[in-house]
């Protein structure tokens, strides 16, 4: 097969990308001296992607099939993967997030047996109206179990207020209802075209030889064949909230929330990773654990230890994210206000800002040491159109001015939604 090989000096990393002839790509990371390897095989397909484009058309199919098709790949008519993992001693999951489905295993020995595991249940896949009909009963538990879930149901909910039409707002396992219309044949389409090849990406770490590696991969892969992927159509998002205040009552001891800033989509694959350090920079710098905020307010006994911020960045959507519990969710959410208006009129200090910037780009650094996480940027950076190398580059690229316009930009209140879970 074809290759190339990227590297990077400041991280004394290096991967070799094979273009297997299907179209799909292969991404093995060299990391000698480690103990385990990791599989990593997605498909760019996630429960957001429920419009496609064919022959000019708009066609629709049911909330949560990206979800019911990662569990019943794990079927096959010699039987499920997972007994098959059990022998050979690895330990293999798999997960549907908006973005994409992935299926993974990490071992310490007999690789390549586990490797043909994961290539094969990719490659042959098996459904019937019979396995079918019992995988609905099954996920319907599921997303019975979730509506449930105040952790989930406090994040769903946010995201359902925030949002108007964008597909992010929408349960990655759909509904009970949304799921009664998937078929056997409607999977088979759905994967004929989500799974095609170029649609792909395999991604190895761990200490292996990539040449042999790749040499194997081809030989596993031989069911392979070149697959036109379809056209995903997104529908358009406005800049405001569709409701500021969401809430719902569950079996909780006291209130969790949610408070989410709607922020503005990546334009590309550079964008991403330049916006998603600038997003993480400032909630850190705001809301961190050693920011005045956290201190003040914990020690007023506003928050505890559950209190955390993120950000998380897509092509498709935006948003800043603190959580938190407490009775006096509306107390904070004011001074997160007040926090942010201060910020944004009178500036941060530089050590505030390069503190915050030096530990991402040290944890990012760290990430390098762990084959799962290697094997996960990987495919996060191959799916999201960006460099991961250049990855380490963009910290030394981003301001006190890029994290300034940030917040007065895009963490205003009127980009914000309050989503509460309250005891009944």
């Amino acid at each position: 097969m074809e290759h190339i090989v990227l590297q990077s000096e400041r991280l004394d990393e290096k991967v070799y990308v094979y273009t297997h002839k299907s179209g799909l790509k292969i991404y093995i990371s060299p990391k000698k001296g480690y103990a385990k390897k990791c599989a990593y095989f997605a498909a760019n397909y996630g429960s957001m992607d429920v419009f496609y484009e064919h022959n000019g058309e708009k066609h629709e199919i049911p909330d949560g099939l990206a979800h019911f098709l990662e569990h019943k790949l794990f079927e096959s008519e010699e039987g499920d993967a997972f007994t098959k993992y059990a022998k050979t001693g690895a330990s293999a999951n798999a997960f549907t997030s908006f973005g994409c489905t992935a299926y993974y295993f990490t071992c310490s020995n007999r690789f390549y047996e586990n490797l043909k595991i994961l290539t094969d249940l990719m490659q042959t896949p098996y459904f019937t109206p019979e396995n079918v009909a019992k995988e609905q009963g099954i996920i319907g538990q599921e997303i019975n179990m979730y509506l449930d879930a105040p952790d989930w149901r406090v994040y769903q909910n946010m995201l359902e207020a925030m949002y108007h039409t964008c597909t992010v707002r929408r349960d990655i396992a759909g509904s009970v209802e949304s799921i009664s219309h998937i078929t056997d044949t409607l999977l088979y389409d759905c994967y004929n075209m989500y799974y095609a090849p170029e649609n792909m990406v395999l991604v190895i770490a761990g200490d292996v030889d990539p040449e042999e590696t790749a040499l194997e991969a081809e030989k596993l892969l031989s069911k392979m064949e070149y697959r036109k992927a379809p056209k995903k159509v997104y529908p358009g998002e406005e800049k405001s909230v569709l409701k500021p205040y969401t809430e719902q009552k569950l079996s909780v001891s006291f209130p969790i929330y949610m408070l989410g800033f709607k922020g503005e989509r990546a334009k590309d694959g550079e964008d991403i990773i330049r916006r998603e350090i600038i997003g993480k920079t400032a909630a850190g710098v705001l809301f961190g654990r050693s920011s005045r905020f956290y201190l003040d307010a914990y020690d007023a006994g506003l928050i505890n230890d559950n209190f955390d911020c993120d950000y998380e960045i897509c092509e498709n959507y935006a948003h800043l994210i603190i959580m938190g519990e407490g009775e006096k969710y509306e107390t904070v959410k004011n001074k997160i206000f007040e926090t942010v208006r201060n910020a944004a009129e009178n500036g941060i200090s530089d050590e505030e800002f390069t503190r915050r910037l030096n530990l991402l780009r040290s944890g990012f650094i760290k990430s390098f040491n762990s084959v799962e996480t290697v094997a996960r940027n990987f495919m996060d950076a191959k799916f999201g159109g960006y460099d991961l190398y250049e990855y380490a580059e963009t910290f030394d690229k981003v301001t006190k001015d890029d994290i300034l316009k940030f917040i007065k930009e895009e963490m205003a209140e009127d980009r914000s939604v309050l989503s509460v879970i309250l005891p009944k």
